[in-house]
């Protein structure tokens, strides 16, 4: 039918071997990212530590709101469901997406979490029901995820 109308159509475009191979070495890295240990967490963090009682459970994702140029963006649902479980002994699992177990802490003002490496939240609110965590990559940059208890 294309043929009829006298357009023609183009072949999908062909990688590369460079392209492949740059591809394929991008696997690999981010692979060996994700199944490498946790980084500890620093002992000045540690001797900061409170007791995470009110923290412990299974915590869904509600949103993530960006924060770009210090500004944020509207609430956005997560691509995939997710849930954070903190457990006694400082155990942190987290499921949905990018799924990862590492360890945390709980500080009066903070929360640090390492699974793919080493990750500090201000920890903005902790209820019965709401867990609200803000991280910054840059100082105008970052996110705030907000998580509901599992009951």
């Amino acid at each position: 039918m294309t043929a009829a109308c006298g357009s023609k159509t183009e072949p999908p475009p062909v990688a590369s071997r460079a392209e492949e191979e740059v591809a394929h070495d991008l696997v690999k890295t981010a692979e060996a990212l994700v199944n490498q240990p946790p980084e500890p967490i620093p002992a000045a963090t540690k001797q900061a530590a409170v007791d995470p009682k009110a923290l412990l459970g299974t915590w869904n994702i509600r949103h993530i709101v960006y924060i770009q140029d210090g500004k944020p963006r509207p609430p956005e649902q997560p691509i995939v469901e997710g849930a954070w479980t903190f457990e006694d002994g400082g155990r942190f699992v987290k499921k949905g997406g990018n799924e990862a177990e590492g360890t945390f802490v709980l500080t009066a003002d903070g929360l640090v979490i390492s699974a793919f490496g080493t990750v500090e939240y201000s920890l903005d609110k902790l209820t019965a029901t709401e867990l609200v965590v803000t991280q910054m990559i840059t100082e105008n940059m970052g996110s705030t995820t907000v998580l509901d208890r599992v009951p």
